[in-house]
């Protein structure tokens, strides 16, 4: 069994509702044979900005359903549209953990999809003891956010550096192809596999704010899935 697991906040269901429709419907229509797991029961911790928390909530959140799952898993953000079956990379590449690598001096990766070969689920465990002692020794998680911003992405880059902690081996593939971001809109090609809605395209898409920079067609890619969506539920 493969499975696909993301979360949604309950109170920013009114935010993510279409981006949640969007990421189910795609998801199907493309890894039909998949299973899809959406936590919604996320304990938040205090502490931290906003966004610090609400990222350590999710990640803690994860440790248990990754551990509860068998076969292969890919952890995702619920911003994505996605364009092809991704579970092809478990074929297609030798890895315990792969993950999806920038040209970005303070973005070197984005932790938007992560992929997790059976056997290798007790990474997410060590993932988030490391999430959570960053989160509590803020002088070592401003060592590793210059590296490597927000949350959860310097505890992930931490174990990339570090890889006797866990003991998985790690493999490193292109955001262009598999979680296309803010640099690679500009760049995608039809090759693209998945298009990440990054917080400029999630409010522009929704008319809300104006369109980033090479940023048109993955608005139209989003859009067209959108509206097939939603004609699958009338």
């Amino acid at each position: 069994m493969s499975t696909l697991i993301t979360s949604i906040f309950e109170s920013e269901r009114g935010n993510y509702d279409d981006m949640l429709r969007v990421f189910l419907y795609s998801a199907r229509k493309h890894m039909p044979g998949a299973a899809i797991k959406v936590v919604r029961e996320i304990t938040m911790p205090s502490g931290r900005s906003n966004a610090y928390n609400a990222m350590t909530a999710r990640l803690n959140s994860w440790v248990k359903a990754v551990e509860d799952t068998k076969g292969n898993i890919i952890l995702c953000d619920v911003d994505l549209v996605f364009r092809a079956d991704i579970f092809k990379v478990f074929d297609k590449f030798k890895f315990d953990i792969a993950y999806t690598g920038r040209k970005s001096h303070n973005k070197p990766i984005n932790g938007g999809v992560v992929f997790i070969r059976d056997g290798a689920q007790g990474f997410v465990r060590t993932w988030a003891a490391v999430n959570a002692k960053m989160f509590k020794d803020i002088k070592l998680h401003n060592k590793w956010r210059h590296k490597c911003c927000g949350m959860n992405q310097p505890a992930f880059f931490y174990l990339m550096r570090y890889k006797e902690k866990h003991g998985f081996s790690m493999l490193e593939i292109p955001c262009l192809m598999y979680n296309a971001c803010e640099a690679e809109w500009p760049k995608m090609t039809e090759s693209v596999q998945v298009i990440h809605l990054k917080r400029d395209l999630r409010l522009a898409v929704k008319g809300e704010g104006s369109i980033p920079m090479g940023a048109e067609r993955a608005i139209a890619i989003w859009r067209k899935a959108e509206q097939e969506s939603r004609s699958c539920e009338k």
